[in-house]
């Protein structure tokens, strides 16, 4: 069993070995064989798991400020 995959450039590649696929720098690499998925090392799995909690501190950081920046529009405009 063969996998293919279309690059950016519209190529098509066949891959036929274990590879590694990134579909970008915020989400976790995972690696394929032409048969089944192969088990990240734990090291690979920690640092998925840390990325993705800073990821979710980000998020909420983020929503935070956009709830306080929400209020003080409403606030201000109650003013009005």
């Amino acid at each position: 069993q063969v996998g293919e995959a279309l690059t950016y450039d519209g190529s098509n590649i066949k891959l036929d070995k274990a590879f590694r696929i990134y579909t970008n720098d915020r989400q976790p690499a995972r690696y394929f064989t032409s048969n089944n998925t192969q088990a990240l090392s734990i090291e690979e799995l920690n640092a998925d798991i840390k990325r993705l909690h800073n990821q979710i501190k980000q998020t909420n950081s983020s929503m935070n400020e956009l709830k306080t920046i929400r209020q003080t529009t409403k606030d201000n405009l109650d003013k009005i």
